[in-house]
């Protein structure tokens, strides 16, 4: 979470001048839902939004609306869609995201938790990150959040033979690289689109290009299986 931090939920690291971005050519969304829709399948499997996908996202805050928009947005229990430079650091370090097992973020009355699965050593090894989330002060926008991650733990997802090892290996790769008491996450997260279903919003990390998250709206009870299938 630091600036050469492993796990920054999608943050890049520093563009240089001169270097390349991706362009796709795609057919303009005719309505909402074919704009989430298309949104989805640009980034589903862990791949990474190209310039067609920010503009969905503009079409999303130009034409979706956000009046009934609560003042806590960020409150509830969400899937993490855009993956994709959180699972290439992890493969890095010490293992890809476990293929099927989704990225969740939840957050009760501003206590903010992120929970995964990784594959290291050939083992499904957890990973929850800790923090809190309330309204920005001082900031332009009545829609922004300010988020503080300063706590991560690696938990036994289920009894795997090996999983010692797994653990070890993160404690000595990863571990050094996620957010702290005393090497905490600050960010921003600037509100682009809500509604029933979706979250975009884009995340600001002093140092770091910014970087859209794309959240998907839970019931509680589906993040309750969830945790309940990890142990």
């Amino acid at each position: 979470f630091r600036s050469t931090a492993a796990f920054t939920l999608g943050v890049r690291q520093p563009r240089h001048a001169g270097t390349p971005r991706l362009f796709v050519l795609s057919a303009a969304p005719q309505s909402v839902e074919e704009a989430k829709t298309s949104l989805l399948k640009e980034i589903q499997y862990n791949k990474p939004l190209l310039s067609s996908g920010e503009s969905i996202i503009e079409f999303l805050g130009t034409n979706g609306g956000m009046q009934g928009t609560p003042e806590c947005w960020w409150e509830g229990c969400f899937i993490l869609n855009s993956c994709n430079t959180l699972a290439r650091s992890l493969r890095k370090r010490t293992g890809p995201l476990l293929d099927g097992a989704p990225v969740s973020v939840t957050v009760d009355n501003g206590v903010l938790q992120i929970e995964m699965d990784m594959v290291v050593v050939g083992c499904a090894t957890g990973l929850r990150v800790h923090g809190f989330i309330e309204g920005a002060r001082n900031e332009a926008s009545s829609m922004a959040a300010s988020v503080l991650l300063d706590d991560a733990e690696f938990f036994e997802p289920s009894e795997e033979f090996g999983i010692t090892k797994a653990l070890s290996k993160c404690e000595a790769e990863l571990r050094p690289e996620l957010p702290s008491a005393e090497a905490p996450l600050v960010a921003t997260l600037e509100l682009r689109y809500s509604d029933d279903e979706l979250v975009v919003a884009r995340m600001c990390v002093s140092g770091q290009d910014d970087i859209m998250l794309v959240l998907s709206k839970v019931h509680e009870n589906v993040m309750t299986t969830a945790r309940a299938r990890r142990g």
